[in-house]
């Protein structure tokens, strides 16, 4: 699979997945589109660009956390 990876797939790291773990990649690839969601969003209203921008950081940090939760092993 050589297909370019969207700004969101790229941001929330979708090819890094050490476990290995399927549902890693369907949570990682919903956050991602998400991302491309809202990226397409400023294109068309660029006076959203600070919640944009905030959103975006707000779905990273949730990304990163939810994939740490769906890993976690006592």
């Amino acid at each position: 699979m050589n297909t370019e990876l969207t700004k969101g797939q790229k941001l929330v790291g979708l090819t890094f997945n050490p476990s290995g773990d399927d549902q890693v990649t369907k949570f990682k690839q919903a956050c991602a589109n998400a991302i491309d969601i809202l990226l397409e969003e400023q294109k068309a209203n660029t006076t959203a660009e600070k919640f944009v921008s905030l959103a975006i950081d707000s779905i990273l940090t949730g990304q990163m956390f939810g994939v740490k939760a769906q890993t976690w092993k006592e």
